[in-house]
């Protein structure tokens, strides 16, 4: 698994309000949602088969958080807003 991979993984909607949605994710990859100090607040697992994985955003406060992707000791990372 390559950086490259996880980075053609497409995160909607952004902004977000009370969820997103990661597309074209491989099994096996780890989605950690983190805020503005790196600290996980959200971590989930990719298992058989998901290609589209749904996140809950509505227990997270106004602002920047950073997505991490991994995968095999591939990382990528996106940013996503959230604005209610």
């Amino acid at each position: 698994m390559e950086a490259q991979e996880l980075n053609s993984i497409s995160l909607q909607p952004n902004p977000a309000s009370t969820f997103f949605t990661l597309s074209n994710v491989v099994e096996g990859t780890t989605v950690n949602v983190m805020d503005v100090t790196g600290k996980v607040i959200v971590s989930s697992p990719v298992s058989d088969g998901d290609k589209t994985i749904t996140i809950e955003t509505s227990n997270l406060s106004n602002g920047v958080y950073m997505i991490q992707l991994k995968n095999n000791g591939a990382v990528a990372h996106k940013k996503l807003i959230i604005s209610k």
